[in-house]
């Protein structure tokens, strides 16, 4: 019965992600993307330049879209909300990798980065604190060789989840959002700090 009662929830909540994803998707399609330096984007880079894109927590509404099938890896969680949100990501050509621990995330990712995917990586995710660059992004840098590329995102018209740790930013239908990513950044063991601070220049305001 136990069984039963579990896939009979899976099930739900994959219905539900589908109409979710059905729905942010007709909803991203309404936003004006400006693209700068496009260059540097994944569908622009052959398979050994694959990187590491950076972003602040509250800023990914308007990238998850924007990345579909870019050959992106991201982190996801291991809770009722993040079974929709993994789907959801799934079907925007995602490969997903829901988080047990740290250590262990941070191996898979470093896994689909030597496979040749892009890795997408919120700065200050999951929890906050919000605008703490944490030290995940340096590990896999410094590990694997691959750059990384802070995104930058500034919606013209938008308005906040202020109950959200992230101040979680939703761009309003049909407004424009404007997406820059920085210049490669190679990190290394003495130039960690001084990345850092580019990071944040380049991330900008929460």
């Amino acid at each position: 019965m136990k069984d039963l009662f579990d896939r009979l929830k899976i099930s739900f909540f994959q219905s539900i992600a589908f109409l979710l994803y059905l729905i942010y998707a007709g909803y991203s399609s309404t936003l004006k993307i400006v693209r700068l330096d496009h260059e540097f984007f994944p569908r622009h880079l052959v398979l050994d330049q694959n990187t590491i894109y950076a972003f602040w927590h509250s800023k990914t509404f308007a990238l998850v879209p924007f990345f579909k099938d870019a050959r992106m890896g991201i982190l996801t969680l291991r809770d009722w909300r993040n079974v929709i949100y993994d789907r959801i990501c799934r079907q925007f050509g995602y490969s997903t990798l829901p988080i047990t621990n740290s250590g262990r995330a941070a191996l898979e990712l470093k896994k689909l980065l030597e496979q040749g995917r892009a890795i997408g990586l919120a700065v200050d995710g999951p929890h906050g604190p919000a605008g703490t660059v944490k030290p995940g992004v340096f590990f896999l840098a410094k590990t694997t060789g691959r750059p990384i590329v802070a995104m930058h995102v500034r919606a013209l018209k938008s308005f906040r989840l202020k109950s959200r740790w992230d101040r979680y930013e939703i761009p309003w239908p049909f407004s424009e959002v404007v997406i820059s990513p920085a210049r490669p950044l190679w990190v290394t063991v003495e130039n960690e700090k001084e990345s850092e601070r580019m990071i944040r220049i380049h991330l900008g305001d929460l």
